[in-house]
């Protein structure tokens, strides 16, 4: 059974978006684990799936102090303002040596990681890992006609 590792921007729209991926790809048959940090695994509602769906949630801690971050910004919507972004996404790459620790004790290999495009980090996840990586690009397709 083929087991996909989903690393969604800890934001909601992408993050529902990461899960419509985790469904239609467990629907299907795969394993997936879907990697988030316990605030943003709430926010995903009670039942973020069908339990009988082989979906993993695998909640990340987010250590926002050592980041400079206040309490409880695991989200990029959870921010005070657009100056903590960058420390936002500093605390994001954080998340590459535990994701990789959790991914080496779970019990079944992962055939591939997919992550947003935000997460630049997880390349080198990948790469430790001996797996293929694809990057989730969520930019509306106007929005992309219109940069190019």
């Amino acid at each position: 059974m083929p087991h996909f590792v989903l690393v969604p921007m800890l934001a909601t729209g992408h993050a529902g978006l990461m899960l419509d991926m985790a469904r239609a790809l467990a629907g299907r048959g795969a394993l997936v684990t879907f990697v988030t940090t316990p605030l943003n695994l709430l926010c995903l509602g009670r039942a973020p799936v069908d339990g009988a769906l082989p979906i993993h949630f695998l909640p990340l801690l987010f250590p926002c102090a050592e980041a400079g971050l206040p309490e409880g910004c695991e989200s990029a919507d959870a921010l005070p303002g657009i100056d903590f972004l960058r420390n936002f996404h500093d605390l994001c790459a954080m998340l590459r040596a535990p994701l990789v620790a959790d991914l080496r004790e779970a019990d079944t290999l992962a055939s591939g990681l997919d992550s947003d495009t935000c997460h630049p980090w997880t390349g080198a996840v990948a790469r430790e890992l001996g797996m293929p990586r694809l990057a989730l690009e969520t930019f509306c397709a106007f929005s992309s006609f219109y940069m190019r």
